[in-house]
């Protein structure tokens, strides 16, 4: 089977999974996704931008709060929508002739892997005790340094760095603050481990205040 065949294939057993109220603990979607990350990794090497593009992706909520399962079905349909997307364009790059087989990869071959500690709202400021929050500061400048990013993402990273402020100084209670933070951390993890590390810090710091 071509890759585009494959492609479309996984493009489509993803869409089905939508709807179907499902959470990423799903035995079938978690043998879609391991399957989908072992044909990127062959195909485009473990440490492509495409393949951590996916490898990265969490389909699943990182805070508890006493969570619902609708809020658990939301966050992984939103997670999976974004998947459906970039296969969507995979499959565009090859029809446009556009298609490589290789990606840019960062010269740090060491790049940190993301670890998120998955935690109940009463131990909040217990493990934000425990983890490095860089600095609003800190994080402009290790944005602007980045020369993987281009001037308009480091742009909307900003943006969401401003986000995260207005939520850490708002009188919401926990629960409101994590739903306006759903979003964010849906766009930060899909820029890769690296800003998704200098982030989540901060996003749990934003909810526990």
């Amino acid at each position: 089977m071509e890759k585009k065949e494959l492609l479309q294939k996984y493009l489509k057993e993803a869409n089905d999974f939508l709807g179907k109220n499902l959470t990423a603990d799903d035995s079938k979607f978690k043998a879609w996704n391991h399957s989908l990350i072992r044909f990127l990794e062959a195909e485009f090497g473990k440490d492509s931008t495409t393949t951590k593009l996916f490898s990265n992706r969490v389909y699943t909520l990182l805070v508890f709060y006493e969570a619902s399962h609708s809020e658990y079905v939301e966050a992984f349909e939103d997670s999976l929508k974004i998947s459906i997307e970039d296969l969507k364009r995979l499959v565009e790059e090859i029809d446009n002739e556009n298609f490589r087989t290789t990606n840019n990869t960062k010269k740090n071959q060491n790049e940190p892997q993301l670890a998120v500690n998955i935690v109940n709202s009463n131990n909040n400021s217990n493990v934000i005790n425990q983890i490095v929050i860089l600095t609003n500061e800190e994080i402009i400048e290790k944005i602007e340094d980045n020369t993987f990013l281009d001037d308009e993402s480091k742009e909307e990273l900003m943006n969401e760095l401003n986000k995260i402020e207005e939520i850490k100084n708002s009188s919401d209670s926990k629960s409101k603050k994590w739903k306006k933070a759903k979003c964010i951390l849906s766009f930060i993890i899909d820029k890769g481990a690296d800003i998704a590390i200098m982030f989540i810090p901060k996003i749990l710091e934003a909810i526990s205040k």
